[in-house]
């Protein structure tokens, strides 16, 4: 996604803040969630051949197994979500973190589909 050191964090309803990796594995993933932070897209760019490679897709496929993590960064990335012109996500999982990635990049005037479970 981008070169830059770029974390996720999670913010549990008792206000403790965590590495989202910390809460799932650590912790299983037991406490509820008030909120999740992307630590470092601050001045953060798309990697070298990332925006050049989506422009010559047809459809792009996130196959996440946590979306917190890996598909809700993308709208903070300058320029990712112009360069999404179709998504396909497939997941397992969600927790909110799809739902809100997609509704940004569908602001952003990319043609999101969501697709969970077997299809």
């Amino acid at each position: 996604m981008t070169e830059a050191e770029a974390e996720t964090w999670v913010v549990t309803a008792a206000g403790e803040a965590l590495h989202c990796q910390e809460s799932l594995v650590r912790r299983g993933a037991r406490e509820r969630l008030k909120a999740v932070e992307q630590r470092g897209m601050k001045g953060a760019n798309p990697g070298p051949a990332e925006l050049e490679a989506i422009a010559g897709a047809e459809p792009v496929l996130f196959a996440s197994s946590n979306p917190i993590a890996s598909i809700e960064p993308v709208p903070e990335l300058p320029g990712a979500c112009g360069a999404l012109a179709a998504i396909v996500a497939r997941c397992g999982m969600d927790g909110g973190g799809l739902g809100r990635a997609s509704a940004r990049m569908g602001q952003a005037g990319a043609q999101v589909r969501l697709v969970t479970g077997e299809e």
